[in-house]
C-alpha cells in the first residue's frame, strides 16, 4: 500500500489538550493519521497524556497494521517507525535508553519525566499523580499497553517500533508563541476573510495576548499558556471569549508548540476532516486485515 504523503507525518491533535473526542472518533483520527505517511512522529504528551492512546494501541487492527508496515518497508530496505520527539523540558538529563527487552516508557516515566510535568488531561503534575492511587493505576495501564504494543511488534518483526529522537534542546515555548504572534500581526491581510468588526476584536485580543506572554518569563507548558489566554479573554473579551479562545489556540499556541517538533522534510496533520477520516479508517482496517 502506498502512502498518501511521501513524508514523515507528525500526528498532532490527538494529544491531551485536544482530546475532546469520544473513543470512536479518537480511534478514527489516529488510524487515518498513521495511514497517510511513510513514518510517524509523536511527542511525549501524546503517549502519556492522551486518554485514548492506550486504547488505540491495544486495538488488534492497529497492531497488525504496524507489523505489516514494518515488514513491507524492511523488504524495500526502508525503516518504518514511530519517532518520539523528546526535548529536555520533559526529561532530567537529555538521555534516553531504549532496550527492546524492556519497557522503555516505564523507565522514562519513573526515572526521566520531571516531577512538575503537568498531565493536562488530568490537571495533575507527576508529583501529584504519585500521591493518588487511582491515578497511579491509570498510568500503570498506559505503561502496560505500551509494553504489550512494543513487544507484539518486536515479536512479529524483530524490530523496535518506537525510535527515540532526542532533540537535546530546551523547548522555548514562550519565544515560539511570541514569534508566531508577531508574524501574524505584521500583515493584517491574513485576516482578510474575517468580518471587519470581528477582525478588529481578533487583532486587539492577539495584541493583548502577545503583551501578556511578553510579561510572563517563566512559561513551561502549553497548559500554562492556555490558562493565561483563557483568563485574559474572560476578563477583557468575555462576549467573544469562546470563539477567540479557539482561534488563538489554533492560530498561535498549537502551531507554535507542534511546529517545534517538526524537522526538515516532515509535515504535521493538525485538524481532521471527519468525512475523510471515516473513509481512511475503512482503508486502514482493510489493509490490516488483508494478507
Amino acid at each position: 500500500m502506498k502512502e498518501l504523503f511521501r513524508a514523515n507525518l507528525y500526528v498532532a491533535d490527538c494529544d491531551s489538550v485536544n482530546s475532546t473526542y469520544d473513543n470512536a472518533h479518537y480511534t478514527r483520527r489516529f488510524k487515518s493519521g498513521i495511514l497517510m505517511a511513510k513514518s510517524i512522529g509523536m511527542n511525549p504528551n501524546m503517549i502519556f497524556d492522551s486518554q485514548g492512546f492506550e486504547m488505540v494501541i491495544s486495538d488488534p487492527k492497529v497492531k497488525k497494521f504496524f507489523a505489516k508496515k514494518v515488514k513491507e518497508k524492511e523488504k524495500e530496505g526502508l525503516e518504518y517507525c514511530i519517532n518520539v520527539h523528546i526535548y529536555n523540558n520533559f526529561i532530567e538529563d537529555g538521555y534516553f535508553d531504549f532496550n527492546a527487552k524492556e519497557n522503555p516508557f516505564e523507565r522514562y516515566y519513573h526515572e526521566k519525566l520531571r516531577e512538575h510535568y503537568l498531565f493536562s488531561s488530568y490537571h495533575l503534575t507527576k508529583q501529584e499523580i504519585e500521591k493518588d492511587s487511582l491515578m497511579q493505576e491509570k498510568i500503570a495501564q498506559k505503561l502496560t499497553a505500551l509494553n504489550e504494543f512494543v513487544q507484539y511488534i518486536y515479536q512479529e518483526t524483530g524490530n523496535n517500533i518506537f525510535k527515540i529522537r532526542n532533540d537535546n534542546a530546551v523547548l522555548d515555548l514562550r519565544s515560539l508563541v511570541l514569534n508566531r504572534s508577531t508574524y501574524m500581526l505584521t500583515d493584517i491581510s491574513k485576516f482578510s476573510e474575517m468580518d471587519e468588526n470581528f477582525k478588529k476584536i481578533y487583532i486587539d485580543s492577539l495584541q493583548q495576548f502577545k503583551e501578556l506572554i511578553e510579561g510572563n518569563i517563566d512559561i513551561k507548558s502549553r497548559s500554562q499558556v492556555y490558562h493565561l489566554l483563557e483568563t485574559m479573554l474572560a476578563r477583557e473579551f468575555s462576549e467573544y471569549s469562546v470563539i477567540l479562545k479557539e482561534k488563538l489556540k489554533t492560530d498561535i499556541i498549537d502551531i507554535s508548540y507542534n511546529s517545534s517538533f517538526i524537522k526538515e522534510g516532515e509535515i504535521f496533520r493538525y485538524k481532521s476532516i471527519d468525512a475523510l477520516d471515516i473513509v481512511y479508517e475503512k482503508l486502514f482496517d482493510s489493509y490490516a486485515d488483508s494478507g
